[in-house]
């Protein structure tokens, strides 16, 4: 099993990726891993967006290529109505993905993922219980 998503940072930016664990990859981006993207390193991760399945990392790759070459106001809308994603994506990869490979996963939040996971040992960040978000080091 493979997995497409889209984060949205604290500055709107939008981020994609691709993983095999969901929940884990999560927690890396959100608690600034050494594991996490270095562009979420640098732009907090605020909401998990939209998530899609597939059976193959190299099928979840070709989804996120296209997904990543569709203009910020496309990936918006797609993002509204999720299922609309995987033929925006083929329309984009120029008609080679096979629709049926994806589904769209519903109703998966950041949080969710989070409260599956500890908080990585090499965390960047601590939440503390206001869940605002402290940086290594900080004092409260």
């Amino acid at each position: 099993m493979a997995f497409i998503y889209v984060v949205r940072c604290e500055d709107e930016s939008l981020y994609t990726g691709i993983t095999r664990n969901i929940n884990e990859r999560m927690a890396d981006h959100f608690y600034r891993t050494p594991r996490a993207a270095k562009y979420t390193r640098a732009h907090h991760i605020k909401a998990l967006e939209g998530v899609w399945e597939t059976d193959d990392i190299s099928l979840a790759a070709r989804f996120e290529a296209a997904f990543k070459k569709m203009p910020k106001d496309m990936k918006e809308s797609v993002l509204k109505s999720p299922n609309t994603a995987i033929s925006a994506c083929n329309l984009m990869a120029g008609g080679k993905l096979d629709e049926k490979a994806y589904r769209t996963v519903v109703g998966l939040t950041l949080e969710k993922c989070l409260e599956q996971t500890a908080v990585p040992k090499d965390a960047k960040v601590i939440i503390d219980k206001e869940k605002s978000i402290q940086k290594e080091g900080e004092e409260a």
